[in-house]
């Protein structure tokens, strides 16, 4: 199966205007297949649902994902949901698979509450903003407890990850 290309998009991402800086254009990323013609949509579902029956899985998709996945889960028995709706689902299902289609923490909370299966992520660097900002508080947290000189007020310019 081909891997989506990653394409670039533009948007408007509102700063605090001070002297220095104002709204900027910004650019997100992210991994976009072509949307595929109705006979090849048709093909990969099939091999999706075969798959899924072959292996004992069962697909959970977040609200956020491609409306053709999101059908394809509710075709197969799967769910749409939140994230812990997903989890939740998972934990309950027969299934000993669990495919996660959503972001990171998403397939980590369903491993949490389902420990025992096997749980899969199609896309392991799928992120969102919210686990992006989690990640980068811890950061800032680390950074200010091991530097003496930095204070919560600052806006000092973190390490690397």
């Amino acid at each position: 199966m081909q891997t989506a290309a990653r394409r670039s998009f533009d948007y408007d991402m509102p700063l605090i205007q001070t002297p220095t800086s104002a709204c900027q254009i910004r650019q997100a990323w992210a991994k976009v297949a072509d949307t595929p013609d109705r006979e090849t949509a048709d093909r990969l579902k099939d091999e999706i649902k075969a798959l899924l029956k072959e292996k004992n899985a069962v697909l959970v998709a977040h609200y956020y994902v491609d409306p053709l996945i999101q059908d394809l889960a509710l075709e197969t028995g799967g769910c749409v949901g939140d994230s812990l709706e997903m989890a939740r689902f998972g934990a309950e299902h027969e299934a000993g698979t669990l495919v996660v289609a959503g972001v990171r923490f998403m397939g980590e909370s369903a491993k949490i509450l389902c420990p025992e299966k096997t749980v899969l992520m199609p896309d392991l660097e799928a992120e969102c903003s919210f686990g992006i900002w989690v990640a980068r508080k811890r950061r800032f947290r680390r950074f200010a407890t091991n530097t003496p000189t930095a204070r919560w007020g600052c806006t000092p310019t973190l390490p690397p990850p």
